[in-house]
């Protein structure tokens, strides 16, 4: 259910005075917050810009994934040099 409303508020109603009271309410329960599901990256972020930028969260979350998807490009470029390099380096010394 608090994971439902922290999908609402920030995926949904982008309202940075909606995070504040629902942070808020939430703060009343400390036990719930120790939850993994509940600090999320994302929401520790929000948590501590105070909630300014809850407004631009779906252009955040578009930005990481395609900086995910670079960097996992990057890595499989390098695996793939990388295995070049070991192919040639056994045919030298064969």
């Amino acid at each position: 259910m608090v994971k439902t409303q922290y999908y609402i508020i920030m995926d949904l109603l982008h309202s940075r005075k909606e995070f504040l009271s629902f942070e808020s309410k939430m703060k009343k329960y400390p036990n719930l917050t120790k939850y993994e599901a509940f600090n999320k990256r994302i929401i520790k972020f929000h948590r501590c810009t105070l909630g300014l930028l809850v407004r631009i969260n779906p252009l955040l979350e578009r930005e990481i994934y395609r900086f995910k998807r670079i960097l996992f490009k990057i890595k499989m470029i390098i695996k793939k040099i990388l295995r070049k390099i070991k192919n040639l380096i056994k045919r030298i010394l064969r």
